[in-house]
């Protein structure tokens, strides 16, 4: 590196500035270990999406673990990898195009019609192809970078080298006799070190952005490794509900959502002998928050959430909504704007549908219920919901026997949404769904549906396999 160049960097304050946060980001990453105060794959359950605090700087992920924590040793992951893998690059990228650049003649035109070759093709998917079967470890990517980023230093240090093999001194060598290693080695060599410092520098930064992709596209790090494309990957559906957690969330005073007390639940036997099912249940669901609840099959899951919707009477205990309202323990006395803020979407699609009719009078009756639309006003509101289903318009006027058990699930999820309700209980919503389905449901969940009628609500799930957010075991309630 050439000390004018420094001297050119630092010789304006943007350029100090730039330099010195360079600096200070690289020191950072390479001392994660050291500065981190949290291993960067723990999880914690009971830190999920807290806002920066004392302990936690840049608050915690969807699993509890510390965000800056990670961020760091992500920096030095990918730092360290694509800065080995750089310097491979700019070794043999310049001197090779420092050779053909002196060289010239056939040499240099046959092996640039190899290079040209070479960058006019779609490389990038021949790197993620070689990273996907070699592996995604330091040992595979560091040459596998350094060589495709090596053609582009190549080519640039090349064009640079042809121009300083004209210069005089460069033939008063060749005039001298000197042999063609000598001349690039001592003519060429030192003049071009710039040249290709910046570009080595230029293609180190292309390199951290194809490090990070290739993670998130799903051909490198894997869960819970902290790589930064593998992070983004993993929060991008966080970004309109939770950028940043609220930093009041630790000292709200205000009632939770739902709250649940001593629930216990249980039916009676032949003989009048009492079955408990749930005994001393107790939970409390925040605006904004999701509960998984998990449990083995017949463990009491679903039972919770038939008892908050009141479509199953607890034997004791209470069950209140936001304010302190009591929830009576029947649907039947509960009344309309009650209704409206709690609803469920069912497991058994097949079931919760009603064959005689078709998907806009069943989306409609809610609709009608709670707004009182009717008409091409309903109708326009159910082909909303289908849309933040990924269902199309020409659904509406299907049956359901008409559909497969994966769209019957989404028309069920599309029928919660129709209240607009506060609080949405989700019997294993997504079983039916496929991979794609599944996410684009959980999406449509966490972000605002474009529909006027629809809101991002609170979810308390009954999927043990797919919770994202705090978790509820009833082992210990049975």
């Amino acid at each position: 590196m050439g000390v004018n160049l420094i001297q050119t960097i630092v010789s304006k304050p943007s350029g100090t500035i730039g330099l010195g946060l360079t600096v200070l980001h690289e020191l950072i990453a390479l001392l994660a270990p050291v500065i981190a105060s949290y291993n960067p794959t723990m999880q914690n359950a009971d830190a999920i999406l807290l806002a920066p605090n004392a302990e936690h700087w840049m608050g915690t992920g969807s699993l509890g673990q510390d965000v800056f924590s990670r961020v760091i040793h992500g920096s030095y992951l990918a730092i360290s990898v694509t800065f080995a893998a750089a310097v491979i690059a700019t070794l043999w990228g310049g001197f090779a195009g420092i050779f053909f650049g002196a060289v010239g003649g056939r040499v240099d035109e046959n092996s640039m019609r190899i290079v040209a070759a070479f960058l006019s093709m779609l490389w990038s998917l021949f790197l993620l192809l070689i990273i996907s079967i070699g592996g995604a470890g330091p040992a595979t990517i560091i040459p596998t970078l350094g060589f495709f980023y090596g053609v582009a230093i190549l080519r640039v240090v090349r064009g640079a080298a042809m121009q300083v093999a004209t210069r005089d001194y460069v033939t008063t060598a060749r005039a001298r006799g000197e042999k063609i290693w000598l001349i690039i080695s001592r003519e060429m060599f030192p003049y071009l070190s710039d040249t290709r410092f910046v570009e080595g520098a230029m293609q180190w930064i292309r390199m951290l952005l194809a490090f990070s992709s290739r993670s998130f596209l799903g051909f490198g790090a894997t869960p819970p490794t902290p790589d930064w494309g593998l992070m983004v990957a993993q929060q991008r559906s966080l970004i309109s509900t939770a950028p940043l957690p609220s930093p009041f969330k630790g000292t709200d005073i205000t009632d939770p959502l739902i709250k649940i007390e001593d629930l216990s639940i249980g039916f009676t036997a032949e003989g009048g002998r009492r079955a408990p099912i749930l005994r001393g249940v107790s939970l409390e669901l925040n605006a904004g928050e999701t509960i998984g609840i998990g449990g083995e099959s017949g463990s009491g899951k679903s039972k919770i959430l038939r008892a908050i919707a009141g479509l199953v009477s607890p034997r004791a205990g209470s069950i209140t909504l936001n304010e302190g309202e009591n929830l009576a323990a029947s649907v039947s006395r509960r009344d309309r704007e009650t209704l409206r803020k709690v609803q469920m979407s069912f497991q058994n699609a097949d079931a919760s549908l009603n064959p005689r009719q078709t998907i806009a009078e069943i989306l409609s009756a809610p609709l009608q219920l709670y707004f009182g639309l009717e008409g091409q006003a309903a109708r326009d509101k159910a082909k909303n919901l289908l849309q933040a289903v990924r269902l199309p318009e020409r659904y509406l006027d299907r049956f359901p026997g008409q559909l497969s058990g994966g769209e019957k699930q989404r028309v069920g999820v599309a029928c919660a949404f129709a209240a607009s309700p506060e609080v949405i209980l989700c019997d294993e919503v997504t079983n039916a769904l496929d991979v794609s389905v599944q996410a684009a449901a959980r999406a449509a969940w966490m972000i605002s549906a474009p529909a006027p009628c629809l809101r991002p609500g609170n979810w308390a799930l009954d999927m043990s396999s797919t919770a994202t957010f705090r978790k509820m075991s009833l082992t210990e309630t049975l």
